[in-house]
């Protein structure tokens, strides 16, 4: 008798565990969403002021992502009871040049990516461990852009190759993302626009591939210290968007990015084999925007 009541403690601590993990509390998260929102606008508006159009853009393509992880935040904590009207930005945003507003940024996006992670680790809630993974892959996307631009802004051999590195680790993600996204589109019922999205995986191949070989001859008989390198390549888990209007909102935001981010590399480089991959990589982006763009909203 005495083992069953041991069975059924046990059994009810695991159900009390489960239900705490379960009970995460997202106030912190969407405060540190709309903080992000509030602190990226204002250091878009800082460096055009002062002149640096594409030190703005590069910040300014970062923000429909936050400003969607707040709607899917507050959807949920609205579900649960709570109030997310209650949540308005409280961060004194930090400003500077290029190269402060980057490196403050890194350090943001890098806590970040941990603090998703965290999360995806702490819920059974289906729902809240979708908005982990979406949180946790932009948070690591941004991260990546910003090393791109961290590597024009600075321009030594050791940022470049960091650059190079998070341009190929970004265009690895954007394959896995394709096809991820094809087969929601393909469980939908949308086999149309998932074909329009396999449709452009070669062309990321293919800039990875380059990519790849550009980072093998850049680095022969040099030894990098990158000490990020192992947050910059390691790609998050990658989570299937629930809608084909998500969808294509999500492509259009992750190709606005590449579009700066690539930008931003190419003004900082002389004509050169490495300027004209980051062209490639750029047009890359622009024909698949300009794809997404042409597609009916509804299918």
């Amino acid at each position: 008798m005495s083992r069953v009541w041991m069975i059924m403690v046990a059994v009810a601590l695991m159900a009390m565990a489960t239900g705490a993990r379960s009970q995460v509390n997202l106030i912190p998260y969407l405060q540190a969403e709309v903080n992000a929102v509030a602190v990226h606008t204002a250091q878009m508006n800082c460096l055009q002021q002062q002149g640096d159009l594409l030190g703005a853009s590069v910040i300014a393509s970062f923000i429909p992502d936050h400003r969607m992880m707040v709607e899917q935040l507050s959807a949920v904590i609205r579900q649960r009871g709570g109030n997310p009207a209650t949540v308005t930005a409280n961060v004194t945003p930090f400003l500077g040049t290029r190269q402060q507003i980057i490196d403050n940024a890194l350090q943001v996006h890098a806590r970040s990516i941990d603090s998703f992670r965290t999360l995806s680790q702490d819920t059974t809630d289906q729902s809240i461990s979708h908005i982990a993974a979406v949180g946790r892959s932009g948070a690591w996307r941004h991260y990546n852009s910003l090393q791109v631009a961290r590597a024009a802004t600075l321009g030594t051999p050791e940022a470049i190759y960091t650059g190079l590195l998070a341009s190929h680790a970004l265009e690895q993600a954007a394959i896995a993302d394709l096809q991820t996204q094809a087969a929601q589109l393909t469980a939908l019922g949308d086999q149309a626009t998932a074909n329009i999205l396999l449709g452009m995986v070669p062309s990321h191949q293919q800039q990875a591939a380059n990519l790849q070989a550009t980072i093998d001859t850049f680095s022969t008989g040099v030894q990098f210290n990158i000490a990020d390198r192992e947050r910059i390549t390691t790609l998050p888990p990658l989570p299937a968007h629930p809608t084909r209007a998500a969808i294509l909102a999500h492509f259009q935001v992750n190709d606005t990015q590449f579009i700066n981010t690539y930008a931003i590399a190419i003004n900082a480089l002389p004509a050169s084999p490495l300027q004209q991959l980051l062209v490639n990589g750029q047009a890359i982006a622009l024909n698949s925007l300009t794809s997404l763009q042409r597609l009916p909203v509804v299918a």
